[in-house]
């Protein structure tokens, strides 16, 4: 059974306390596999205060630190790959070899894209006498479908 009753924000696994909770069903069985905490609007909150600190700092990373998170990040999601494509299946009930295939495998391939498109990428853009600079502008929050989770949280 997977205990999916914490919420990690701020970089640690946080008890979610007295929430209400809700059983998870294995789609491909239709049997109880789990649980999961229900987050209210206090925890969208700190998790929404957590991102806006951690972009205090992130915002004012040089194009090679970010090269090299995301790098980082590629190989932490390659060494979990077969974790993240199990999970991917017992979440939307596609068949291993799917989750494997296309599901995990989009992931990955989203990670690396990023990596090289900031390689070459042009923050300043130089239109006559205007110059156009793309900069941070702060965290975005984002509702994962339910067919292909590992997509959006990848990109």
């Amino acid at each position: 059974m997977n205990d999916c009753r914490q919420f990690y924000v701020d970089g640690e696994w946080r008890d979610a306390g007295a929430r209400p909770q809700r059983g998870i069903v294995d789609p491909a069985t239709e049997l109880p596999s789990g649980s999961v905490s229900l987050g209210s609007a206090a925890d969208v909150d700190q998790a929404v205060a957590a991102a806006r600190r951690a972009f205090a700092t992130y915002s004012s990373t040089s194009r090679e630190e970010r090269i090299a998170l995301l790098e980082r990040l590629g190989a932490a999601y390659m060494e979990r790959f077969e974790d993240i494509a199990q999970a991917i299946s017992r979440e939307v009930g596609a068949p291993i070899q799917l989750a494997r295939g296309l599901q995990a495998q989009t992931g990955i391939l989203h990670i690396q894209t990023y990596a090289q498109i900031l390689r070459d990428y042009s923050f300043d853009d130089d239109r006559g006498t205007t110059r156009i600079a793309r900069d941070p502008i702060g965290d975005c929050g984002v509702i994962t479908p339910r067919n292909c989770p590992i997509t959006q949280i990848c990109l």
